[in-house]
C-alpha cells in the first residue's frame, strides 16, 4: 500500500519511486517498512494459531494447520520447514502478512497480542515524539490507558522535558497521580460521579432532545424542533408517528421531566439495538394516517375559537391588584394650578411658583393659555 502512494507520489513530482520511499522511511517518520516473513517463525506460530491465541479460524484453516504440524513433525522439526509442499508454505505467509495487516489496522482477539501491540505502539510514538521535539522543538505528552479491568496493560505516559515542567509546577500536578485519576476515571466508571444531580440530568436531557430531532429529520427531511404540545398536527401534517416510547415515562418535553430513572429508561429505549424495541419515527399507514387527520379535525372543532376580552383603557391599572390598594398620587403645583377646581389656596404647594414660571422655558408649538393650563402635544 505505501509502495503504490510512493509511486503515485513520484510521479506526481517528478521523482523516482526508490527516493521517495527513501524519505518516507526516514529516521523520524512513521512509517516502517514492511517485515518480510520468516516461514520458520511462521511454523513456530502454528500451536498459538490452534490454540486462538492469534486470529480467528476456520474449519479448513485448523485443519490445514493441523496438516502442516503434522507433515513438520515427520519431516524432523520447525527447521525443516522448506522442504514442505509449495501451497504450505503458501499458506503459512498468508496468514502470518494477515495477522501483520490486524495489528496495524483490525481488532485483535488475543488479549495478549492486545497488550502487546499497545505496548510496541506506545514505544513507537515515544520514540517519534522525542524525536520530533528534537527536530522542531515542539512539545507535548500523552496519557494511555486500559479500558477495563480484563485488560492486561499497565497505564503508562508519554511527555516532552518542557512538557512535565507545565505539569508539575503549571498544573500543581504529578504525572503518575494523573495517570492514576485517568485510569480511575475510566477503568471504575466514576464519570457519573463526577458530575453532580443536575449537570447529568442537563446531560441527558441533550442527548435525548437531539435523539429525537435527529430521528425527526431523517424521516421528514425537515429541521424543525419537536413540539410536544403541538404532536398531533405533526402527526396529521408529515404522517410520521414515533413509536415504542416507554410506559413508564410521561409523554412530554424532557425538561419537564425531573426523574433521572425516568430519563435514563427513556435514553435507553432511543438507542437500543433491537430494532423491534426501539423507540423511533415511523411512517404510517395510509389508513391510520387518515384517522389521524380526522383526530386532529375534531380536536380543533371541539377547542373552538380563542375567546378574547376587551378591557378598556381607562378601566385597565397595571399597577392595581387584588391584594393591594392603588395609591393616590399626590398632586404637585403645576397640576392643582391645571385642576377645573383651581385649588389656589394650597399656600404650601403655591409657594415661590413665581419663581418656577420665571425659570420655566418657553413652550413650543401647540401651547394654549387657559386658565393657566399648559398643554403639550
Amino acid at each position: 500500500m505505501i509502495e503504490k502512494h510512493c509511486e503515485e507520489v513520484g510521479a506526481k513530482w517528478k521523482k523516482s519511486k526508490q527516493t521517495v520511499m527513501h524519505a518516507v522511511y526516514a529516521p523520524g517518520c512513521i512509517a516502517k517498512q514492511k517485515q518480510c516473513v520468516n516461514l520458520a517463525n511462521a511454523a513456530r506460530a502454528i500451536a498459538a494459531w490452534l490454540r486462538g491465541d492469534k486470529l480467528d479460524l476456520t474449519e479448513e484453516e485448523k485443519m490445514k494447520y493441523e496438516e502442516i504440524q503434522a507433515s513438520l513433525n515427520k519431516l524432523g522439526g520447525v527447521e525443516q520447514v522448506k522442504q514442505l509442499p509449495k501451497d504450505m508454505k503458501v499458506f503459512l505467509r498468508s496468514k502470518t502478512e494477515e495477522l501483520q495487516a490486524s495489528k496495524q489496522s483490525g481488532s485483535l482477539t488475543s488479549m495478549r497480542s492486545k497488550s502487546q501491540d499497545a505496548q510496541a505502539t506506545l514505544e513507537s510514538i515515544g520514540k517519534e515524539l522525542n524525536a520530533l521535539n528534537q527536530r522542531t522543538g515542539i512539545e507535548g505528552f500523552l496519557f494511555a490507558v486500559k479500558p477495563d479491568h480484563g485488560f492486561n496493560f499497565p497505564a503508562q505516559f508519554i511527555m516532552t522535558e518542557k512538557a512535565g515542567r507545565f505539569l508539575c509546577m503549571g498544573m500543581k500536578k504529578v504525572p503518575t497521580d494523573l495517570l492514576k485519576e485517568l485510569e480511575l476515571f475510566v477503568v471504575g466508571d466514576i464519570e457519573s460521579l463526577v458530575l453532580n444531580h443536575n449537570e447529568r440530568l442537563c446531560q441527558i436531557k441533550g442527548k435525548i432532545s437531539q435523539e429525537i430531532k435527529t430521528g425527526l429529520f431523517e424521516i421528514t427531511g425537515k429541521d424543525m424542533p419537536m413540539q410536544y404540545e403541538q404532536y398531533l398536527k405533526l402527526v396529521a401534517d408529515y404522517g410520521v408517528m414515533i413509536r415504542n416510547w416507554p410506559e413508564e415515562v410521561p409523554f412530554t418535553t424532557p425538561s419537564k421531566i425531573s426523574s433521572l430513572y425516568q430519563l435514563r429508561i427513556l435514553l435507553d429505549s432511543l438507542s437500543l439495538p433491537d430494532s423491534s424495541k426501539w423507540c423511533k419515527w415511523e411512517h404510517l399507514p395510509k389508513d391510520e394516517w387518515k384517522a389521524k387527520q380526522e383526530e386532529y379535525i375534531q380536536a380543533v372543532r371541539n377547542k373552538g375559537p380563542k375567546k378574547r376580552i376587551f378591557v378598556a383603557a381607562e378601566d385597565y391599572d397595571e399597577s392595581a391588584t387584588n391584594d393591594e390598594p392603588t395609591k393616590k398620587r399626590q398632586k404637585t403645583a403645576k397640576a392643582i394650578r391645571s385642576s377645573p377646581s383651581g385649588e389656589e389656596g394650597n399656600k404650601p404647594m403655591e409657594r415661590n411658583s413665581h419663581k418656577k414660571d420665571m425659570k420655566k422655558p418657553r413652550e413650543k408649538r401647540g401651547r394654549t393659555a387657559a386658565k393657566n393650563t399648559y398643554l403639550t402635544i
